[in-house]
């Protein structure tokens, strides 16, 4: 499931991906600042993600997201 959902997070700056849909109060004013094809998809977007996981403790999350996190 994680694995799943980590595939899909780097459309979230199109309002008319899977994911943009379903989280519209933030992939509009991300779509709007980065673009599509942006941020979301680099090595940066991936590096700052293990770090929000490590830094809010939810290492076990770590793993699935990011290493199918496809930029």
């Amino acid at each position: 499931m994680l694995a799943a959902v980590g595939a899909l997070l780097p459309d979230l700056d199109h309002p008319r991906s899977w994911v943009g849909r379903r989280l519209r109060l933030v992939s509009i004013p991300l779509g709007m600042v980065v673009g599509h094809r942006g941020i979301t998809h680099s090595l940066l977007a991936v590096v700052s993600g293990v770090v929000f996981l490590h830094w809010h403790g939810w290492q076990g999350f770590t793993a699935p997201l990011m290493l199918s996190y496809r930029a």
